[in-house]
């Protein structure tokens, strides 16, 4: 009976003084010259810029399916996005009746011109920013 008290309290004890040192550790660092301020600050500076998102663009185009079976909606299938000289800039898949494309520069909003279906080769013509045609999603039998 002694010897596993003795270990159950040996385990119990253990975790909580690690607990310990590293919690006086870190309050040894944080307060030893009277900079605790400062330390909090740098501290939230730095996990800010690793934090701190890049700007990134989304651009939808809706879509609008054409087929002869019911449960055709089109999702999953591959869409690219072009700009005026047919430069592919982005890709993405039809999902829920939408494609959603994300751009990484701000560049590549103005250019953009050409989303296009590459199984049917339909396309549409749409411009950031404005309300665009929907892009036809012909089944293919």
């Amino acid at each position: 009976m002694k010897k596993s008290l003795k270990y159950l309290s040996t385990l119990i004890l253990i975790p909580f003084v690690v607990f310990l040192r590293g919690d006086m550790e870190l309050s040894v660092d944080t307060f030893m010259f009277g900079e605790q301020v400062e330390a909090v600050v740098v501290t939230k500076n730095q996990i800010s810029e690793k934090l701190k998102a890049e700007p990134t663009y989304s651009f939808v185009v809706k879509t609008k399916v054409i087929a002869q079976n019911p449960g055709f909606t089109g999702d999953g299938l591959p869409v690219h996005l072009y700009d005026s000289t047919y430069q592919l800039i982005g890709k993405s898949q039809i999902m829920a009746g939408k494609v959603k494309f994300t751009l990484q520069h701000a560049s590549d909003t103005a250019s953009l011109r050409y989303v296009v279906l590459p199984s049917t080769a339909s396309e549409v013509e749409v411009f950031y920013g404005a309300d665009n045609n929907a892009l036809l999603v012909e089944e293919v039998i």
